[in-house]
């Protein structure tokens, strides 16, 4: 009984530590984003997922869910030009990354890695795009990330659909930025993409 109240002090005074380092300011830093993108080595397809983030000081904490759906163009034949799509399986990735991220009033730099698990599936055709099989593969990663993204300077009354503004001047809004990101595993790959984020990006 008494290790696990110094146990729970413990982790009480760790995170208090955390929050304190946030009080001097008017808001913590996190923010939500998702992006769109596609591999430029490695995997193929669409690059498509989403991350929750926070920031203490210069260090930057993620968790990151991404797909890649390998899908390929065929085209019915020469004489009816009908696109269609050969499901070739996806790459899922689950991530928890730390780094470091810079900020400069209205936009910041940041490089993050981490560890991750990973989930491929492969599905096989012979040559008329008939199904033959399928097989599934579970694996450790290396996932990496370097990010470049703009957001309000100060803070503005927050504007719907980029036009409506409501309520009081708030920190709280969007940013848009780029962002280089990939895996080294079983099935590396490298994707570039356009990142959209909704939250607090600095102190304000």
């Amino acid at each position: 009984m008494k290790q696990a109240i110094i146990i729970l002090c413990v982790i009480a005074f760790f995170i208090g530590r955390i929050f304190a380092q946030d009080t001097v300011k008017t808001n913590p830093i996190i923010f939500g984003e998702g992006y769109l993108g596609g591999p430029i080595a490695g995997l193929s397809g669409l690059y498509a997922g989403a991350s929750l983030n926070y920031q203490i000081k210069n260090s930057l904490l993620s968790l990151r869910a991404s797909i890649i759906p390998d899908w390929d163009l065929r085209i019915l034949s020469p004489f009816i030009p009908l696109p269609y799509f050969i499901d070739n399986g996806h790459a899922d990735e689950y991530s928890l990354l730390y780094g470091l991220r810079n900020i400069k009033n209205g936009h910041s730099f940041s490089f993050s890695t981490g560890v991750s698990y990973n989930y491929r599936l492969v599905k096989t055709y012979d040559n008329d795009d008939r199904f033959l099989d399928q097989t599934q593969h579970n694996y450790i990663g290396l996932p990496f990330e370097l990010n470049v993204k703009w957001f309000k300077k100060e803070k503005k009354r927050y504007l719907i659909y980029y036009v409506i503004p409501v309520g009081k001047p708030t920190g709280f809004g969007r940013s848009f930025g780029l962002k280089l990101s990939g895996n080294l595993s079983k099935y590396s790959y490298l994707a570039f993409g356009i990142v959209g984020g909704i939250g607090y990006h600095k102190h304000y």
